[in-house]
């Protein structure tokens, strides 16, 4: 749901992508601005650019046990 706000995706076009109803897409949206600590759309986005920023990515050595 994040990605899809960070794309720009307006509610409906979200709720067509996942396969929900825009009231769903709503309630999410809603429940990730309260988590985040974003009253708007805008703040959500940076918030999701900041979540992305700070994750760790775990690297999977190539050889025979992958």
């Amino acid at each position: 749901m994040l990605a899809a706000v960070e794309r720009r995706l307006s509610n409906p076009e979200i709720a067509t992508e996942l396969f929900i109803s825009v009231r769903t897409v709503e309630s999410h949206i809603a429940s990730l601005k309260r988590k985040l600590g974003a009253e708007t759309r805008a703040e959500l986005m940076s918030a999701a650019r900041e979540q992305r920023e700070h994750e760790t990515t775990v690297r999977v050595p190539h050889n025979a046990f992958v």
